[in-house]
């Protein structure tokens, strides 16, 4: 085993900037490209910005690999389509086939550098909370902290922050006071299509539910969501905490292998998805539509 930095809390922070700042390219990057082919658009200034961005985007990328070592899958596809997009002209002297493939292309690394940024930033989450994490080849450990009862002095405040705990929990966990808002959760950029918008919340739904991420899966439900029996979305929440409680996340399974998504004028619907719980299995059809400009589930309806 590798012996880690000096400072372990500060390597994975600048390893988490690292891959943001990564983030912050690679999505300027998408708004060049799609401003280049406009009437009015300064296409000498635009392609001077892309070769620059493209430029540091190439000089990070190699840092943050021997960082991850393995731990993340976008490094050599970002650096391969980096290497085949030599300038914006070149970019649109080709079909507008070999655009759309590009854009394609760079949403699929998109989509991997988010996933690298979350996994990053939940390591950062159980390093606060006194977990040993790895990161590449090192292992960071927190130091040992005295215990909360050790720290209260008074025996009587033990009990009001415990009640206080109690509180925030069912505030907090059951009815969402203080989580992430409707559509916080989903990385949309400027210029995506509404396919590549619905995609997107599918990925995130998903990825939500496989890393039993309630706060994350509920930012792509709509506020004004409705489901079977007059289910609102603080209900849902709740009826997905009992669960999760009662009989643990990992008690429920999802199943889109036959799924498909279909859009309806102002609506799509992905079906079916198939879900599996200890009450029983149901076939379900989740219903999107687009409020403020970002496409939310706003129904679960079932077969």
């Amino acid at each position: 085993m590798s012996r880690p930095p000096e400072k372990p809390v500060e390597y994975l922070d600048q390893t988490l900037d690292l891959c943001r700042s990564v983030n912050s390219g690679w999505i300027h990057l998408n708004q060049l490209i799609r401003g280049y082919p406009r009437a009015q658009a300064d296409r000498g200034r635009l392609e001077s910005e892309f070769l620059s961005t493209k430029s540091t985007i190439a000089r990070t990328v190699p840092v943050l690999k021997s960082r991850l070592q393995g731990s993340a899958s976008f490094e050599d596809v970002a650096l391969n389509f980096l290497g085949g997009v030599a300038s914006l002209e070149t970019l649109f002297n080709q079909s507008e086939v070999a655009v759309k493939k590009a854009l394609t292309e760079w949403h699929r690394v998109y989509i991997q550098i988010e996933e690298c940024i979350g996994n990053l930033e939940e390591k950062r989450r159980n390093y606060d909370e006194g977990k040993a994490v790895f990161l590449g080849p090192y292992r960071i450990r927190p130091e040992r902290k005295l215990p909360v009862r050790q720290v209260l002095i008074v025996g009587g405040c033990v009990g009001a922050v415990l009640a206080a705990f109690t509180v925030h929990i069912v505030l907090r966990d059951f009815l969402g006071v203080w989580a992430p808002g409707e559509g916080e959760g989903i990385a949309v950029v400027e210029g995506m299509s509404d396919e590549d918008q619905v995609d997107l919340l599918q990925y995130t739904l998903m990825r939500a539910f496989q890393e039993r991420d309630v706060d994350t899966l509920m930012t792509a439900v709509a506020d004004d969501f409705r489901g079977p029996g007059e289910l609102n979305k603080t209900a849902l929440r709740a009826l997905i905490q009992t669960i999760s409680k009662t009989y643990g996340l990992d008690s429920i399974s999802l199943d889109t292998a036959r799924a498909m998504t279909t859009f309806q004028e102002q609506r799509a619907s992905y079906a079916p998805v198939r879900i599996m719980t200890p009450a029983g299995d149901a076939t379900l059809v989740f219903i999107a539509e687009k409020r403020r400009g970002q496409w939310l589930i706003t129904s679960i309806q079932q077969n």
